[in-house]
């Protein structure tokens, strides 16, 4: 079974592997962020469960207009490009979060970093498509 994961794991290029590292990582950090603004913002600015369902709708509305921009940015820019500005983007919004102590501004950065965090998405997709022959 090990031999077989070994193997498994060899056929794939090292860009796919980078990739897929880049991308766990990306969607790790979200995923371990998210339960913890709905903390963060009930104890920090004194507000109510509200404003958190507030701040979630911006996050989902930012990641879906993100995924559309960033695919057409992907396209005139190149993938590379884009997946780099996703990936700081969100690193650097995400630190800025942490320091704001007004709550609109709080907001505007959430926006900021759902919209300009997805740019990366669809080329992170379309970079699957060329990385991989087409029977994987």
């Amino acid at each position: 079974m090990l031999t077989k994961i070994k193997n498994g794991y060899k056929e794939y290029p090292n860009a796919f592997k980078v990739l897929v590292l880049s991308t766990f990582i990306d969607r790790l950090g979200f995923f371990l962020l998210f339960p913890f603004f709905a903390l963060y913002i009930t104890a920090h600015f004194n507000v109510g469960m509200t404003q958190v369902g507030f701040l979630f709708a911006i996050f989902s509305a930012g990641n879906i207009i993100g995924g559309i921009i960033g695919g057409a940015l992907a396209d005139k820019y190149g993938r590379r490009a884009m997946l780099l500005v996703g990936l700081i983007s969100s690193g650097v919004n995400s630190i800025f979060m942490g320091l704001v102590d007004d709550l609109n501004i709080f907001y505007i950065l959430a926006a900021f970093m759902c919209l300009m965090g997805n740019f990366g998405g669809p080329a992170r997709q379309a970079m699957v498509a060329d990385l991989l022959p087409k029977e994987k």
